[in-house]
């Protein structure tokens, strides 16, 4: 028989078993929405109790906001180079263009499935490089640690 694992500290008191021949245990415990929850974990076996062990979690369900627009530069195409789709440009946010370290994507609309990728610095800024023409829309977007998606914010490529 395993010992009783008991967890406090959550939206409410969770308990499991350990597997008697391995001691590991898994238990599911709801969290306190969007806050950081402080769980106090301890083995119960009858009527002992071990030392707690504090476990901190970070839930958070709430998206990033939006790219800021006016805080994000577009390089510019150089008209001959489009023809062949070939032209790289730069895409860099400013500080404070996302949350900080954010993984920001941008996807060419336009094209469909042309995609760049990179993390945010401290102070939300970033810079990378994606194919685009003028006139092409890029679609951006940030993710935060916790997998939340922003909403997307699209600009429009000009020479």
């Amino acid at each position: 028989m395993g010992i009783d694992i008991l967890i406090r500290g959550g939206a409410s008191d969770a308990m499991g078993t350990t597997d008697p021949s391995t001691g590991a245990f898994s238990v599911d415990v709801d969290l306190n929405a969007n806050t950081t929850n402080m769980l106090s974990v301890v083995s119960v076996e009858g009527a002992i109790e071990s030392p707690e062990t504090i476990v901190t979690i970070e839930h958070d369900d709430v998206a990033p906001d939006a790219p800021e627009g006016g805080r994000i530069s577009l390089g510019s195409p150089m008209l001959a180079t489009c023809v062949t789709r070939a032209e790289t440009i730069s895409a860099t946010g400013g500080s404070m263009s996302v949350e900080a370290f954010a993984r920001v994507r941008v996807r060419n609309i336009t094209e469909g499935t042309i995609n760049a990728a990179v993390t945010a610095g401290s102070d939300g800024s970033f810079s990378t490089t994606i194919r685009a023409c003028d006139g092409d829309v890029l679609r951006f977007t940030a993710t935060d640690a916790a997998g939340n998606v922003s909403p997307p914010t699209e600009l429009t490529v000009s020479i």
